[in-house]
Order: structure tokens, then C-alpha cells, then sequence
């Protein structure tokens, strides 16, 4: 019996054997990860329902580009994108310029009575309204003793 050819068996079973044990180790951590997923799957289509962020019409299709890694990357950077969108769209800078708001936004609520000069809250506000200071000079001509 040829000791070499019985040698390099003996070392192809072993390889095999090895390369074997490794590919059966993804194969049974790649089909742990996909169970972990897919049992993840049913709460993340509800929260995308819930909020707004899928009609529920386009719930089977949401859940196609889930079950797809590449479809749920793509998934992920389409609301990375609109995440900075919106951060970049609240944040001012110094040179930025306000937004006229309405009385009721700004937290101004008019009072029943009119108001004059005094209690106005537009200081040097031109109106056609008698002024605190029109009322005393028309005090001194309407004076009865002129």
C-alpha cells in the first residue's frame, strides 16, 4: 500500500471535514439572523403603517422590499436622506430670516376694548384713532374759554 497516497487522503478528508464544519456554521447563523428578521417584520410593517411612513395599500410591497437586504438598505438610506432633510430644514443659521406668524401664533390675543396710544402693544403705530396725545390738544382748543 502506496503511504503517501493513504497520507494526502487522510489530509482531503480533514480539509473537507474543516471546510464542511465552517460552511454548516454560516449556513446555521445565516438562517438564525433570518428568523431573528422575519419575526421582526410583522411590528416594523405595523410602525410604518401606524405612522404614516407606508399607505396600507403598500403593505405587501413594504414587506417585499423588507424580506430583500438590499431593498432594506435601500429602505434605510431613502430615510436617512429625509432625516437630514429635515434637520437641515429646522436648523437657522444667524443670517436666516424670520416667518410673519399670525396674532393667534405669536401669542397675542386682542382685547375687547379698542385700545389708544397707551395700551397698544405697536409702539409709534400710525392710525387714524385720537392718540393720548391728539386728546390733550384738542382739550386746549376745544377749550370753552377761547
Amino acid at each position: 500500500m502506496n503511504t503517501k497516497l493513504a497520507a494526502q487522503t487522510v489530509e482531503f478528508v480533514a480539509a473537507s471535514s474543516a471546510l464542511n464544519d465552517r460552511l454548516m456554521g454560516e449556513v446555521q447563523q445565516s438562517r438564525s439572523e433570518k428568523s431573528a428578521a422575519e419575526a421582526k417584520l410583522q411590528g416594523v410593517l405595523d410602525l410604518m403603517v401606524s405612522t404614516g411612513s407606508v399607505s396600507p395599500h403598500q403593505k405587501q410591497a413594504a414587506a417585499g422590499m423588507l424580506g430583500n437586504h438590499s431593498q432594506s438598505l435601500d429602505l434605510l438610506v431613502n430615510a436617512i436622506n429625509k432625516m437630514q432633510s429635515y434637520k437641515q430644514a429646522s436648523e437657522k443659521s444667524a443670517s436666516d430670516l424670520g416667518q410673519a406668524v399670525s396674532e393667534k401664533e405669536a401669542g397675542f390675543n386682542p382685547k375687547s376694548k379698542p385700545q389708544d396710544s397707551l395700551s397698544s402693544p405697536y409702539v409709534g403705530r400710525r392710525s387714524s384713532e385720537k392718540k393720548a396725545s391728539d386728546l390733550a390738544i384738542l382739550a386746549v382748543l376745544n377749550s370753552p374759554s377761547s
